[in-house]
């Protein structure tokens, strides 16, 4: 069976031979496996936290205080988008965070399907196009 050390490995690995841009790989305090991947190569554009976490085998795909200035009324607004992408998503879950942050938090361990590097890269881009759409309808 894969550790998710080695799947961490492998994702950065992909990410090079796509010669996708991204951070080297590196490790906390609590051997979580952890890089940053920029979303465009303007200085403005923000960065997705991807963390490989051996506890619960998942990876949590972050993006920091990105609708920190949102209204009251529009977080539920953004809630209602998130809990219906949540009821479509096969392998993760979307939360919203109350410093503004957008995440997605996905199983590595399914007995679905066998999730790769590339389902990894997919997931990233989702919370990409997710933030981005939510970014153009609420900021």
């Amino acid at each position: 069976m894969v550790t998710i050390n080695q799947m961490a490995e492998d994702f950065a690995r992909f990410l090079s031979e796509q010669k996708i841009a991204a951070d080297p790989l590196m490790y906390n305090e609590d051997n979580e496996a952890y890089l940053w991947l920029p979303t465009s190569l303007d200085d403005a554009a923000y960065k997705l936290l991807i963390v490989f976490a051996p506890t619960n085998f998942y990876v949590d795909i972050r993006c920091f205080n990105i609708l920190e200035d949102i209204k009251a009324e529009e977080r539920s607004e953004i809630l209602l988008v998130l809990n219906e992408l949540n009821q479509n998503k096969r392998w993760g879950k979307f939360y919203l965070e109350e410093n503004g942050s957008v995440s997605l938090l996905a199983s590595l361990l399914s007995s679905k399907c066998e999730i790769d590097s590339a389902d990894v890269y997919e997931l990233a881009v989702m919370v990409k196009a997710t933030v981005d759409s939510l970014k153009s309808k609420f900021s």
